[in-house]
């Protein structure tokens, strides 16, 4: 079966008071339907007993079977792809050492670029934005070819680019159909 592109960016409108259960709605809906997606939100559920590589490897092993090794050189390569800054922080000799972490030993930035690698692993159809997110920069380009769904009551500073577009939350099912 031929997938149908998915607008690249999607705004779903709704009060604030039902955000929650908005997001939680989206997620419970793709899973349903077996479509890959990632879920970012600056309080990135990681398991703070576990290290980054098995809050990384773990959902992945999970859900697909995939060996750490695997995952480990999927991390690596997505790694490689990022911009120059980011890449030298994590990549190298290094990286088996910042994999080998905990959560709580992390920057905030960290924290996110585990967020946006967990869900870049999954090779997501659509990546739905949680609208505490608040960072569109150089590592949200290993998430380039998902559509982007952000239920948020109002257009943030994040949503000004044009290729933004306004769609009820109850309309987006028949995009996947």
């Amino acid at each position: 079966m031929k997938q149908v592109p998915l607008p690249r960016r999607l705004w779903l409108p709704c009060p604030a008071e039902q955000l929650n259960d908005e997001l939680n709605r989206l997620c419970a809906w793709l899973r349903r339907r077996a479509v890959p997606y990632g879920y970012l939100s600056p309080r990135a559920p990681l398991l703070a007993n576990l290290t980054l590589m098995e809050n990384l490897w773990l959902p992945q092993a999970w859900l697909d079977g995939r060996s750490r090794r695997a995952v480990f050189h999927q991390v690596r390569e997505l790694l490689a792809a990022l911009e120059s800054e980011l890449r030298d922080t994590v990549v190298g000799s290094e990286l088996e050492a910042w994999l080998s972490q905990r959560p709580s030993q992390l920057s905030v930035g960290d924290q996110e670029l585990v967020a946006v690698l967990r869900a870049a692993l999954r090779r997501p159809r659509v990546v739905v934005l949680d609208p505490a997110w608040t960072d569109l920069g150089s590592r949200m380009g290993l998430l380039v070819d998902a559509s982007w769904w952000r239920p948020a009551p109002d257009p943030d500073p994040l949503m000004q680019e044009p290729d933004w577009i306004k769609m009820r939350p109850d309309e987006v099912g028949r995009l996947l159909m």
